[in-house]
């Protein structure tokens, strides 16, 4: 596997056991590659200090534990650096109803789904390819063609897309049961909730075709050079391209596409008019963020770009040309999060600290 998918060199002799391996400061390139192919990865390590004994056997403890849905590893955080994981590949699971096809994504990090009902075919196979991943839970709905809805059973487009990933069958509710393969799939406690991010109501355009979205440089084709790349600056990160990729791949809901316009425009003025300062935000990985707080493992750097992005949003809040910037930018964050109540308190609770300044007990309570 490491020769295979890392690109490095065998070694031992003809009639030796075949090994492979790489230096210590390439672990993390390592384990990024095999997590992101689907591979699961156990890291286990020899018990440092005490004086060894010839011909006694080694001491070893597992250290970590890093799977497509969780790519991190105990000790790799510690340093003083910050360290760029990459992304959680969530579970995918596919149904198939009288209303069309539905996405199911599940965070085992987050603890998080998210379902996306009424898709056509054209839009399943778009999604799949904007988001990697290897394994997929195909529902037996799907085997249920028989009344002409969709193409799975005339070996479709999605038929051909899922050929060549890794498919488990499963059976029941579409999002319960696949709830509970995740809870199997990686040893979680069979209480464990998950909570649903719920999409902003109100009508929106239909998806793209895959056609559509590989000719002009949504989805990676060779011989296309990427929209993306193009419209974006160079200092956007992959959290802002894959965020700009879901919005053209699946268009949002109209009531969002306005108020994101909204704040984009009202951002232009204030820019050109220079009378406010534009709080310069950090963008950081959701899961990054809570996987590493959940081990222990947030060094200064983390816990600091956290205080600071909570410093900007108070800060918007404070501003007057910037608080109506703010309120323009809770569809977005409601449809990215699902949470749009707690965001709204937010908003309120800065506001409130701006026009009522009290002691920091009073704040919290």
């Amino acid at each position: 596997m490491l020769v295979e998918y890392l690109g490095v060199t065998p070694m031992g002799g003809k009639d030796s056991i075949p090994k492979a391996g790489c230096p210590m400061v390439n672990l993390r390139q390592a384990l990024d590659e095999l997590t992101g192919q689907g591979f699961s990865v156990c890291v286990v390590e020899e018990v440092q200090g005490g004086t060894q004994v010839k011909g006694r056997r080694k001491e070893c403890f597992i250290a970590g534990h890093a799977h497509p849905g969780s790519p991190y590893v105990y000790g790799l955080a510690a340093e003083n650096i910050d360290l760029d994981f990459p992304d959680p590949i969530p579970v995918v699971g596919i149904s198939h109803s009288n209303r069309g096809y539905c996405l199911v994504y599940v965070s085992e990090t987050l603890h998080t789904f998210f379902v996306e009902d009424e898709l056509t075919e054209e839009a399943v196979v778009a999604k799949m390819r904007a988001h990697r991943g290897r394994g997929v839970f195909m529902h037996c709905s799907l085997h249920s063609d028989a009344s002409g809805n969709g193409s799975w059973g005339k070996r479709g487009v999605l038929w051909n897309e899922c050929q060549s990933k890794t498919q488990e069958w499963y059976e029941g509710d579409p999002v319960d049961m696949l709830l509970s393969k995740v809870r199997e799939l990686y040893a979680l406690d069979p209480h464990v909730q998950f909570r649903e991010i719920v999409v902003p109501p109100g009508e929106r355009p239909r998806p793209l075709y895959v056609g559509t979205a590989s000719q002009i440089g949504i989805l990676p084709t060779v011989g296309v050079p990427s929209l993306l790349e193009v419209c974006l600056p160079q200092e956007a990160n992959h959290l802002c391209t894959s965020y700009m990729r879901d919005l053209l791949l699946h268009p949002p809901p109209y009531r969002v596409a306005e108020s994101i316009q909204s704040a984009c425009r009202q951002l232009a003025e204030v820019t050109t008019e220079v009378t406010s300062t534009v709080p310069d935000f950090t963008c950081v990985s959701a899961s990054k963020v809570k996987k590493l707080i959940e081990a222990k493992e947030a060094n200064h750097i983390v816990l600091t770009r956290m205080c600071n992005m909570a410093q900007d949003v108070v800060n918007m809040a404070a501003d007057p040309e910037l608080c109506t910037v703010l309120e323009f930018l809770l569809d977005p964050m409601w449809l990215a999060t699902g949470t749009s109540q707690e965001l709204k308190l937010l908003v309120l609770f800065c506001l409130y600290n701006k026009l009522c300044p009290l002691s920091a007990s009073q704040h919290y309570d």
